[in-house]
């Protein structure tokens, strides 16, 4: 029963179990069909993991399940009890918001060092005009230091700085001093020993508890770990955060292109525990009478090139991750990837910058 179910709803998707193209999953264990039947996302992510099926193409895959919105059709115990636990318990309270360290950041550098290349963005570049890597992440950060109108001498807050990649580029390019807040203490460790020469200065912090005032903001991808119960919480602290009025805070983030885009729940237990997505409409409206929106744009595109990157890094190291790590560790990381750049490529979920000003500014 679990199998012909399953076939018949892949087959609507132009996918063939067995079958000759390569986003045709080859079915190694009987149990996939049972698994992804019963257990959704959570099902399908922890059966490649378990080996049960293989896939030349993961991405295409996962892609063609997207757009026909079959995932949708399937049984979908995994959504309905995130839905029931993120509804019944705080999951971005002071105590709970650092499970995502936990799990995810407080990883050994070393995959992060294969995977993001030297500029340690972890964060979706801007390619315009280049196919390599490093030079998109630096378009990026170059392009939110001047959203945030960086210069010498003025201060910046990096709420989520990571592994001090932009708050190094903007004291290095710009002149700027930075702060930078994270939960992460392997992300604070590295980046006091990366860019500790550098006039920056990190704290092992939950955002809540910053007190200072600086003359600009900079938040990448960290909002996606606030919650709705939190976001107009987010954005007085950084309204409150300002020297100036006239000053700008320019925020890069992923968003839900409607209610049903949440953070897949395979990816929320295997890398980003108690992770939400926002939407525009939640951002525009928890924004409201604290900032005007100055400006925003989105890129998706610029999100499925950054994960391949990713992915073909370490596939490229495929060999000296697995003797390190374990097959199943890089299984892991190979198909969060592949997943991702689906996302992306199917347009249900996007990525934008964003620059807020508590004041009114001329267009």
């Amino acid at each position: 029963m679990f199998k012909q179910i399953v076939t018949g709803l892949l087959r609507q998707a132009g996918v063939e179990p067995n079958g000759r193209n390569p986003w045709d999953p080859q079915i190694k264990d009987e149990r996939f069909y049972r698994a992804v039947l019963l257990g959704g996302s959570v099902g399908l992510g922890d059966a490649y993991l378990n080996k049960w099926w293989e896939c030349s193409d993961i991405a295409g895959f996962i892609l063609r399940i997207i757009k026909l919105g079959a995932h949708l059709r399937m049984p979908r115990a995994d959504l309905l009890w995130r839905k029931l636990r993120f509804g019944i318990i705080d999951v971005q309270n002071h105590t709970h918001s650092k499970r995502v360290a936990e799990v995810h950041y407080d990883e050994d550098p070393y995959i992060f060092d294969i995977m993001l290349g030297s500029t340690n963005s972890y964060t979706c570049g801007r390619w315009k005009g280049t196919s390599i890597l490093n030079i998109a992440q630096e378009q990026k950060m170059d392009l939110l230091c001047r959203k945030a109108g960086l210069e010498s001498g003025k201060t910046v807050l990096d709420i989520g700085s990571g592994w001090g990649g932009f708050l190094g580029y903007a004291a290095k390019h710009y002149g700027a001093h930075g702060i930078g807040i994270t939960i992460s203490r392997t992300q604070f460790e590295y980046a006091q020993k990366k860019y500790g020469h550098l006039p920056v200065e990190f704290r092992l912090q939950d955002y809540r508890n910053f007190n200072g005032r600086v003359d600009a903001v900079v938040s990448i991808c960290m909002i996606e770990n606030v919650g709705p119960r939190h976001y107009r919480e987010y954005f007085e602290k950084v309204r409150s955060s300002f020297t100036r009025e006239d000053g700008f805070f320019a925020m890069q983030c992923i968003f839900a292109c409607d209610e049903r885009a949440t953070m897949d729940p395979w990816t929320e237990k295997h890398f980003f525990p108690n992770c939400i997505l926002p939407t525009l409409n939640q951002i525009e409206e928890e924004a409201q009478g604290l900032f005007h929106i100055v400006d925003r744009e989105f890129f998706h595109e610029d999100y499925v090139k950054t994960f391949t990157a990713w992915r073909e890094n370490i596939v490229h190291h495929r060999d000296e991750i697995v003797d390190k790590c374990g097959l199943r560790y890089y299984r892991k990381y190979e198909y969060y990837l592949s997943l991702y750049v689906a996302g992306f490529d199917s347009g249900r979920i996007d990525v934008g910058q964003f620059v807020f000003s508590p004041i009114q500014h001329p267009n």
